[in-house]
């Protein structure tokens, strides 16, 4: 009977022993998982600080690619536009590069300084947007529209249809950018909506039908 009290008590210390040395265990991945998590978290929180830094940085340099007096385009353009569009063949204006060519004919003196600078500067704030998550695009999408006037816009959107640029458009749609400006030829401006900033389509429209032309 000694030896078997003696084994019981033996038995007892090795589970005790074993089940301390899972808890163990399992308080150290834990405490891993935690210090991962954490890591994370800081990483996380540093990287959005840094894009935050840059973006409002590099809006600080749209006064190098916007001038300081934009041309005057006349309403009666925007109409005769939105006339010729309603009346041409739609099935030549299928493709993006046909809709393009043929909307930039119609901007012959549309001025396109400063090319290089504008599109790697927006292809940069596109860049950082498209990495942020949603409560930071909220705050660069609003510090964006505040930093250029509806002029301004428009006339960056009519700059990148004259180039015929459809990656700057699309940077401009992933914004977007203020389409709902060219509402004095709205047929032209749903079909550059739909075509560069589709998931923004129906606001855009329905934001420019509360414009006064």
């Amino acid at each position: 009977m000694h030896h078997l009290s003696v084994l019981c008590r033996q038995l007892d210390l090795q589970t005790i022993a074993t089940v301390l040395s899972s808890l163990f265990t399992g308080v150290t991945a834990l405490a891993a998982l935690i210090a991962t998590w954490i890591s994370g978290v800081a990483t996380k929180q540093a990287n959005n600080a840094a894009n935050e830094s840059r973006f409002f940085s590099l809006l600080s340099d749209l006064g190098f690619v916007i001038p300081q007096h934009l041309p005057d385009i006349e309403a009666e353009r925007d109409f005769a536009i939105e006339n010729d569009f309603l009346t041409t063949d739609k099935s030549v204006l299928d493709d993006n590069a046909s809709f393009l060519e043929w909307l930039a004919g119609k901007l012959p003196d549309m001025p396109v300084s400063d090319h290089f600078r504008r599109v790697n500067l927006f292809a940069a704030l596109g860049q950082i947007y498209k990495q942020a998550n949603r409560k930071q695009q909220a705050i660069f999408r609003h510090a964006l529209h505040s930093r250029i006037g509806d002029e301004a816009v428009r006339f960056l959107i009519l700059q990148a249809v004259a180039e015929k640029d459809e990656e700057t458009l699309r940077i401009f749609g992933s914004f977007p950018l203020g389409f709902e400006n060219l509402h004095r030829m709205p047929s032209v401006m749903g079909e550059l909506a739909r075509r560069f900033a589709a998931p923004f389509a129906n606001e855009i429209i329905t934001n420019a039908k509360s414009i006064k032309k």
